[in-house]
């Protein structure tokens, strides 16, 4: 697997994106919805980029399908990783300390996640 890769990006160049309501769409499809869970799909195409969006609910994801992918945060930093299948990964935010980021698939791939929200 190869090292993370780290570096800063001009926050201008998403600012209606930030400057509006965020957006609590996790996914690029709703898979599952009730009152304890939120299952979604995230399939993104080389070069396919999901908006910043809004995390305030612990959440889980499962990679399906590998690749490299960035996520941009609110402070102006990136990370691009190479997410193995397999690779999960577990955060627990609340409305409290929310999580904003995008998701960009920067490789060769599609990439494809499965996440699910804890209500």
């Amino acid at each position: 697997m190869a090292e993370p890769e780290h570096g800063t990006f001009d926050l201008a160049e998403f600012s209606d994106e930030l400057n509006g309501a965020p957006s609590y769409t996790i996914g690029t499809k709703m898979l599952l919805e009730n009152d304890w869970v939120r299952i979604w799909e995230i399939r993104l195409g080389p070069g396919e980029r999901a908006p910043f969006h809004h995390h305030a609910h612990t959440y889980l994801f499962v990679c399906v399908d590998p690749g490299r992918a960035r996520s941009r945060f609110v402070n102006g930093t990136y990370i691009d990783l190479d997410y193995e299948e397999g690779t999960v990964w577990f955060s627990d935010y609340t409305e409290q300390q929310p999580e904003i980021h995008d998701l960009e698939n920067v490789g060769s791939t599609t990439i494809r996640f499965t996440t699910v929200e804890l209500l």
